[in-house]
């Protein structure tokens, strides 16, 4: 195992998925270049989490910070407290990973490869069965809309592409980004937090992703449409249109297209998966979407 110059320390959020987080660390702990601490946050998890990763040595080790939440605070409260603990303990970078992904050896060492472009880099993030996600997209800001492009630069050679959002899935970036942009916003819970992120952080560095550092994602998104992620997505798309327009121009008038945008898709979400819950869902997305209502949901 190399070192750099660089002290990098990895974020890591989990929340029941005690087995595919072993692996994760155990993908961290054979990278060629060797991170200085892992701050561990574990959203509550049921399914025994602490009680493996104590049995199996990582609690007694030196390098996690292990760190339990009171309740689960999803994505965006764990990555937001993850990413404050690490910037509290001090670094240069931040690798972030979600504990359904496990990088390749090199991956790390490859990402630091492009710190002279990029202060926020990500790997490509390939799944089960061979396929690539694709992240290189046009987002619009007016209708939260990021229409894919299918990783049409690496299907013409390029080994890089710019972003427009993040994902915290294998996102390095450095202390200096972080601390212009701020920390992960928590009242997302989950699905936009990373997005947001990602397109502050396009304002002071070019956010890129890369061909050559790769990571395994163990859980691939599937077509069905869950009440959970109809009701989040739906709701969260109100609020990033909120915060977009604190942080750049959004003309007033384009409210329309955005309201006719969610109702577009909140048709396509239930004309795939129609059924009571699902109709809930989606009422409740749009009630507290336009009415200010943030975090975790429960109804």
């Amino acid at each position: 195992m190399s070192t750099t110059s660089d002290r990098v320390a990895v974020v890591l959020v989990t929340f029941n998925r005690k087995q595919m987080l072993i692996e994760s660390l155990r993908g961290i702990f054979q990278q060629s270049v060797s991170v200085e601490r892992i701050f561990l946050i574990d959203n509550d998890s049921t399914d025994g989490t602490q009680a493996l990763l104590e049995s199996k040595g990582y609690l007694s080790d030196a390098r996690i910070t292990y760190r339990r939440m009171p309740e689960n605070t999803g994505g965006a409260g764990g990555f937001h407290e993850g990413l404050r603990l690490a910037q509290e303990a001090g670094f240069d970078w931040y690798w972030v990973l979600d504990d359904d992904v496990e990088p390749e050896p090199d991956c790390l060492e490859k990402l630091l490869g492009y710190r002279s472009i990029s202060e926020c880099v990500h790997p490509l993030v390939l799944y089960q069965d061979g396929t690539a996600h694709e992240w290189e997209h046009v987002f619009d800001p007016i209708t939260t809309y990021q229409a894919g492009l299918h990783n049409l630069s690496f299907r013409n050679g390029k080994d890089w592409c710019v972003m427009q959002v993040a994902c915290f899935e294998g996102m390095l970036v450095s202390a200096s980004i972080l601390a212009k942009v701020g920390l992960p916003e928590t009242d997302f819970f989950v699905y936009g937090d990373d997005g947001l992120f990602g397109l502050k952080a396009s304002f002071h560095t070019t956010v890129i992703y890369v061909q050559s550092a790769r990571l395994s994602k163990k859980i691939k998104p599937g077509s069905a449409y869950s009440p959970f992620k109809i009701y989040y997505d739906l709701r969260n798309r109100f609020m990033m249109r909120r915060k977009l327009a604190q942080i750049i121009y959004v003309p007033r008038y384009t409210r329309y297209l955005f309201i006719l945008f969610i109702l577009l898709l909140t048709i396509a979400y239930l004309r795939t998966a129609f059924s009571p819950r699902t109709c809930q869902a989606a009422f409740f997305a749009w009630k507290d979407g336009l009415g200010g209502i943030t975090g975790r949901k429960r109804y």
